[in-house]
């Protein structure tokens, strides 16, 4: 079987998820249906919700679900990076943990949570509960989840397909995804993640669903405002981009310049290290990526960025705070004209 990757551009993923809001889908289009609905509860480490915020902001989808008469919902969440588990394994090759619980980041603290939250808004009723599922695929996982009821399944990232850079296991891990759920409808409540269209329960699980593919309350919030924005951008405008990998901001910061939607940059977080490392500062002790190549390919894009801003005069300003170096501690810059960061 031929080996690829998400990074091949000849391999085209189908869209995650429809623009189509939630709220526009007929009733009849979710009566007595199954839904895989994915959100985003990327927030227990060592087995502790550290802020139940994500949960609570997926009640709404949750309450729209019901109140449309859908027999099962099966929830669908990440937690924790795939390094946490696989290490350096970027494939399922020579893997011999696949599927093993890791209690610190297991989502049992989350069904507990949620099994209180839609409780508390009498969406639960009084002797049922949210049941986690021991695995997210299987046959025992299936026959669990096969009753009307609400369902969360087992941390997706504790499978290697979830995020495996070959696309052949991605998408025979959407395949037994698809398998174990039998939904009929896909609703992606998940815009922190959205973008990430290569991982199994985002992108390719929506090939294998043949219903409706819609985007829950927030992500159709997020769309309608950037769709705006994009169209129709009241300038002055200043963007913020943050995070810790350029890879993942450097596409639409790029877009943002070359199309003029903005007149000033504002780069934060760990993103702005390698725009620092290109123009000469001393940032040998911030957080860069570990892996020599993905730091090569960091501070490319940071160049690329820095050129494009130069020629389209488009400002750029950033504030770094890290507690955790004294040399990033409160470290500013600007990039005043000619390119040139002074920090």
């Amino acid at each position: 079987m031929k080996k690829t990757t998400h990074h091949d551009e000849t391999l085209e993923w189908l869209p995650y998820a429809n623009k189509i809001p939630i709220r526009n889908l007929h009733k009849s289009s979710l009566k007595d249906k199954r839904v895989f609905l994915r959100v985003n509860y990327d927030i227990v480490r060592d087995g502790k919700i550290i802020d139940d915020r994500r949960i609570r902001a997926t009640v709404m989808d949750i309450r729209h679900i019901l109140k449309n008469g859908v027999r099962t919902i099966v929830i669908v969440s990440h937690n924790g990076k795939r390094e946490d588990f696989f290490k350096d394994n970027k494939t399922s090759v020579g893997i011999e943990t696949d599927g093993e619980i890791h209690s610190g980041y297991s989502l049992k603290p989350v069904a507990k949570r949620l099994t209180e939250i839609l409780k508390d808004r009498k969406l639960l009723p009084k002797d049922r509960e949210v049941t986690i599922t021991d695995d997210c695929i299987g046959e025992e996982v299936k026959s669990v989840i096969s009753k009307d009821g609400v369902f969360l399944l087992e941390n997706v990232k504790f499978r290697s397909g979830e995020t495996s850079e070959d696309d052949n296991e991605v998408q025979e891990f959407a395949r037994q995804l698809h398998d174990t759920t039998n939904c009929d409808v896909f609703v992606n409540a998940d815009p922190v993640t959205a973008h990430m269209g290569h991982h199994a329960s985002l992108g390719p699980i929506t090939m294998f669903i043949s219903g409706p593919k819609v985007a829950g309350f927030l992500l159709s919030q997020e769309l309608k405002v950037l769709d705006n924005f994009m169209r129709h951008p009241q300038k002055p405008v200043i963007a913020i981009i943050g995070g810790a990998n350029v890879s993942e901001k450097v596409e639409v910061t790029k877009n943002l310049i070359v199309h003029e939607k903005v007149n000033k940059l504002v780069i934060v977080g760990g993103i702005a290290f390698p725009f620092l490392k290109v123009q000469g500062h001393n940032v040998d002790n911030c957080i860069l990526e570990e892996d020599p190549d993905l730091q090569a390919q960091a501070l490319r894009n940071a160049t690329i960025v820095l050129e494009l801003a130069k020629g389209y005069g488009v400002d750029i300003t950033g504030a770094i705070l890290s507690a955790n170096t004294k040399s990033c501690l409160k470290l500013r810059f600007q990039i005043k004209e000619g390119g040139k960061i002074n920090a």
